[in-house]
């Protein structure tokens, strides 16, 4: 079976669609298809990233990714591969900055349709952004990422506190796509 083939195997499972074939779950949305496994499935941990993306014959790169200002980065990496004719440019980090720990995992794509994007994430954690405009939607939830529960702004220090709080950005980049997952703890 191909990456993309257990990819979307793998998505199938996460939308509870046990026993569909692979061919079903990809018509969600490849590209979507290789950031849940590379990005959401991993909880952005840069070492589950890479495990990951190497099994799944990612290619290193030189990709350069910018960490949040005033975390000390224990761990980053870049990798690239390509889903139909699509570019595909990972980075992903962890650091701390005093008690907070922070995971980020991008995905740069080149060619891709936003609001299919979109459509696959809000479908995928069961609820809309939070935020959205015609070229950007931010989707806030709390706990882990196998479990998500849409949070508002209020709740964040909650749920930084207890279990993680992610923001998920979907955000247009002329053709293509940039897709996000930043995961704070404390």
């Amino acid at each position: 079976m191909t990456p993309l083939k257990c990819a979307a195997a793998g998505l199938a499972a996460v939308l509870g669609l046990a026993g569909a074939s692979a061919a079903a779950a990809q018509a969600a949305d490849p590209i979507f298809v290789a950031f849940h496994d590379a990005c959401i499935s991993t909880s952005a941990e840069p070492a589950a990233v890479t495990s990951f993306a190497t099994s799944h014959d990612w290619k290193n790169s030189d990709v350069a990714g910018t960490p949040i200002s005033g975390f000390a980065v224990d761990n980053k990496v870049s990798k690239s591969a390509r889903v139909g004719d699509a570019d595909l440019k990972l980075f992903a980090w962890h650091g701390t900055k005093g008690p907070i720990q922070a995971s980020e995992c991008q995905i740069a794509v080149s060619k891709a349709d936003f609001a299919a994007a979109r459509s696959a994430v809000a479908t995928s954690l069961g609820f809309a952004a939070q935020q959205d405009t015609a070229d950007k939607s931010v989707f806030q939830f709390a706990g882990p990422t196998s479990a998500p529960k849409a949070v508002d702004s209020s709740g964040f220090d909650q749920a930084a506190g207890s279990g993680g709080l992610n923001l998920l950005t979907v955000s247009k980049q002329g053709a293509g796509v940039f897709l996000e997952l930043l995961r704070i703890q404390k």
